[in-house]
């Protein structure tokens, strides 16, 4: 049998059930996962955007320094479920400002817009709530997902 080149074959990471019915789903993956359920959330807010799956990157391949969830050449994504403080978010969001990429914030609470809002360079940020279709920038304007994302490939 050929040996499977380490890294490169996706691989059973895990199981995880997103919903109260039906059977956990396995989870294959060609990196090392942190947090199983996480990777599994970020993976359906990028599949809704109007961007291919293969070319994101993700896990090792990203900015070494930043160290974003997802990555183009001109956007980063940072995906949060609710469990991180104010003070991680708004230190996460100083860490950008070097940056001169546009960051997308997908967070679940409009309550993590305002923290990020406070800090946040208003012109290379965007954030969108989870399973929203709409994309806000930090002058309060909205644009469909698929008008905003298709500039950044």
């Amino acid at each position: 049998m050929k040996k499977r080149k380490r890294g490169r074959t996706p691989r059973i990471v895990g199981t995880v059930a997103l919903h109260d019915t039906g059977r956990a789903a396995q989870v294959y993956c060609a990196w090392k996962v942190n947090s199983l359920l996480h990777e599994v959330m970020l993976t359906e807010e990028l599949i809704k955007l109007p961007i291919p799956l293969n070319l994101w990157l993700r896990g090792g391949k990203t900015d070494r320094r930043l160290r974003p969830d997802a990555e183009l050449p001109k956007l980063f994504v940072e995906f949060d479920m609710g469990t991180e403080r104010k003070q991680q978010i708004q230190k996460q969001v100083k860490a950008y400002h070097q940056s001169q990429r546009t960051v997308l914030w997908i967070v679940p609470t409009v309550r993590q817009i305002d923290w990020i809002t406070e800090v946040a360079n208003k012109a290379t940020t965007l954030v969108m709530l989870h399973g929203s279709s709409e994309v806000f920038d930090l002058y309060g304007q909205s644009k469909p997902v698929d008008k905003v994302c298709c500039k950044y490939v």
